[in-house]
C-alpha cells in the first residue's frame, strides 16, 4: 500500500538525518533540524494513519456491498 511506503520512505530519510547531525557542529542548527525531523515524522506518521482509516472504510463499503 502506498501509505505504508510513503511512511517507510519519511522514517528512512529522517533517520539519515538523525545520523548525520551528530556530524554538525552548529549545535542550534543541529537540534532546529532534529526538531523539524520529529515534526515531519509527526504529521507522516497522522497521514498514513488518516489514509489507511479511509481504506479500511472504503473496504468496509465494497464488502456490505457484496
Amino acid at each position: 500500500m502506498a501509505a505504508l511506503a510513503l511512511l517507510a520512505a519519511i522514517e528512512g530519510a529522517a533517520l539519515n538525518v538523525k545520523v548525520n547531525l551528530g556530524n554538525i557542529t552548529d549545535k542550534d542548527f543541529a537540534k532546529k533540524m532534529g526538531d523539524e525531523v520529529e515534526d515531519l515524522l509527526t504529521k507522516g506518521r497522522a497521514l498514513k494513519e488518516e489514509i489507511m482509516a479511509i481504506v479500511d472504510d472504503r473496504m468496509k463499503q465494497l464488502a456490505e456491498s457484496s
